[in-house]
């Protein structure tokens, strides 16, 4: 069922596509935040082995710089892990056991090469990073693995989506409650219409005159063509009330004098006359009440309604009818003589167009 209130419609007209807008909007934040977080987190991981690999570069293997101890405990909000080893496979510093490097990994000298494991239970991110170094006499490719709890990448991915579905949810509801109340003010104009209206009386049909929003000037338009035709029938029934009234006041005030002077007749033979001339004024006067009826109900009746039609042979018997009901002492006969198949006319539709 559709709602009844405009408001309510250009609500639910206004707020689907822009739910659906900002659906979209926040499935697209979604995708670039989290390419975002594994872009500022990946590089996070390489500065952490660039600087591991200097240090141990610098140290012989010995001894991690504080600078480099203070980027690895809070990198991008979470700790990383790291594990160094030569090339002849000895262990050199860092965490003993670093996370599994896949099957499908390249094999030997690459470029820094990024994957996701599993370190004692949790999920994490790894970078494999081989650079080329001297440490302690020994000179080759010392392979750097550091690691990251990926926890650290998806809380900052909810972060920054929390704020941004946070800013959509609060356009949606700025736009909901401008559309509730802004349909309210843009509907003013036709409401002071509607109090003006309301506060005509009956005989009040003058066209209304008020500016309105260009959207309504066809409504008023219409409204006003209801007016004037209103206004014309009212009055054309003003009009026909008060011939009526003339044509019957000479009739019956005829009929009323000679009901007296059947009252005062001095005898039954003038009672008698003066009752056969009563009689014959009643059916004047009543002859002329149906010929006024029929005046009035032929121009209180819409014929020319649009698709109509009139049946010809109908109306034919009911003007025969009418005339023998009407004077049934009449001296003039009227005969039909109609065709077997019905007759139908289609009323012409008279021009809307104004005369030159």
């Amino acid at each position: 069922m559709k709602p009844s209130s405009l408001r309510a419609r250009l609500t639910l007209i206004i707020l689907p596509p822009l739910l659906i807008i900002s659906l979209i909007a926040g499935a697209w934040q979604f995708h670039n935040t989290t390419l975002r977080a594994e872009s500022i987190f990946d590089k996070g991981l390489l500065s952490a082995a660039i600087a591991i690999s200097r240090d141990v570069a610098l140290s012989d293997g010995d001894a991690i710089s504080p600078s480099t101890r203070r980027l690895l405990a809070d990198t991008s909000g979470g700790t990383i892990f790291y594990h160094v080893f030569a090339p002849d496979g000895v262990f050199v510093t860092g965490y003993s056991t670093p996370p599994i490097l896949p099957s499908k990994a390249p094999k030997g000298v690459t470029d820094p090469y990024y994957y996701n494991s599993v370190y004692q239970g949790e999920k994490v991110r790894v970078l494999r990073f081989q650079d080329v170094t001297l440490v302690s006499g020994i000179a080759g490719i010392f392979n750097i693995t550091v690691w990251q709890n990926a926890r650290v990448r998806s809380s900052f991915v909810r972060n920054v989506l929390s704020r941004s579905f946070a800013v959509i949810a609060a356009l949606v509801m700025s736009v909901a409650i401008v559309v509730w109340f802004g349909v309210r003010l843009g509907l003013r104009p036709l409401l002071e219409l509607e109090r003006a209206i309301a506060k005509r009386t009956p005989s009040e049909l003058e066209p209304i005159r008020r500016a309105v929003p260009t959207e309504a000037q066809g409504l008023v338009t219409t409204l006003n063509g209801l007016l004037n035709r209103v206004s014309r029938r009212i009055s054309s029934k003003d009009e026909f009330i008060s011939n009526a009234a003339h044509q019957l006041r000479n009739p019956m005030a005829g009929v009323l004098a000679l009901a007296e002077a059947v009252t005062t007749a001095p005898n039954p033979q003038t009672a008698h006359q003066r009752s056969a001339e009563l009689l014959q004024a009643a059916r004047e006067a009543s002859d002329l009440t149906n010929k006024l009826l029929s005046f009035e109900r032929a121009g209180g009746t819409d014929v020319l309604r649009s698709g109509s039609q009139i049946d010809l042979n109908q109306l034919i018997v009911n003007a025969v009818n009418a005339f023998e009901q009407n004077h049934p002492k009449a001296s003039l006969k009227v005969t039909q003589d109609l065709p077997r198949e019905r007759l139908f006319i289609q009323p012409i539709k008279p021009c809307s167009k104004k005369p030159f």
